[in-house]
């Protein structure tokens, strides 16, 4: 009862036939060569832009958070002194 179903497929059966012809456009642009794998320095390039972007955002993210907490405290500052 034990059944196998790993099966083999080429990337062209896997995308329709305009992906593939767009993809086989750009790689033919001479921007990337898709059949060789990029350098390291290349790969180092788009991490590096990739981790930027992480930590920008998550930059953004924490003085958003600094800021809601002190526009709260003053608030809870004017509720005590109204008491």
């Amino acid at each position: 009862m034990e059944e196998n179903f790993t099966t083999e497929y080429s990337a062209e059966a896997l995308m329709s036939e305009s992906v593939a012809s767009e993809t086989e456009a750009f790689a033919s642009s001479g921007e990337y060569n898709l059949d060789e794998p990029a350098s390291l320095g290349e790969a180092a390039g788009i991490m590096g832009k990739g981790m930027l972007g992480v930590f920008v955002v998550i930059g953004v993210i924490i003085l958003c958070v600094f800021a809601l907490n002190r526009a709260g405290k003053k608030d809870k500052k004017k509720e005590k002194e109204s008491k």
